[in-house]
């Protein structure tokens, strides 16, 4: 009995000590922003060239198929990234809220594709068309936020973020 005691002791003690740590450390949370991120660039690179060949051939139904798709894709990551918990991380609950942002708004450019696919008629088309270039007006300011906040992320916990080189010339195109 006397030995059952500390053993229950030292269980509890181990448990709560494991429970208190965070799952994953703020430089992890950010690379899994980063990958995230990466992740979606072929898949949009897909999407754009399917939406715009079934733009192109006024398959309507076949576009906000295309769209549909990377909508619940995006949909997922921000699943994904609404499950983690960053309030303990300098900055991570600010840092959380412009991520979701960023894909939030990422996705509400594929559910614009879709609107205007699922669209009754010409005008409803036309409609749906000028609101999603109103949306991809504000791609510029959404990025370079997202860029902003990533960066000021790592510096409040003692990391640096290096970003990517996304935006390398498609060797193919240049021919």
């Amino acid at each position: 009995m006397k030995l059952r005691v500390p053993l229950f002791f030292l269980f509890i003690f181990c448990w709560a000590a494991c429970k208190n740590k965070p799952a994953i450390t703020a430089k992890q949370y950010s690379d899994e922003v980063l990958r995230m991120q990466q992740s979606l660039a072929e898949p949009i690179r897909q999407a754009e060239n399917e939406i715009k060949a079934f733009g192109d051939s006024a398959n309507y139904s076949g576009m906000a198929g295309a769209a549909g798709k990377m909508e619940s894709l995006i949909q997922g990551k921000i699943d994904t990234l609404n499950k983690i918990d960053a309030a303990s991380f300098q900055g991570g609950a600010d840092f959380k809220t412009v991520v979701i942002r960023y894909f939030e708004y990422l996705k509400s450019v594929y559910s614009s594709y879709k609107e205007i696919g699922n669209a009754a008629n010409g005008v409803e088309r036309l409609k749906a068309t000028d609101d999603m270039y109103q949306k991809l007006s504000a791609q510029q300011d959404v990025e370079e936020r997202m860029r902003t906040s990533q960066t000021r992320f790592a510096a409040l916990n003692g990391f640096m973020f290096t970003e990517p080189d996304l935006a390398q010339p498609d060797s193919s195109s240049n021919r």
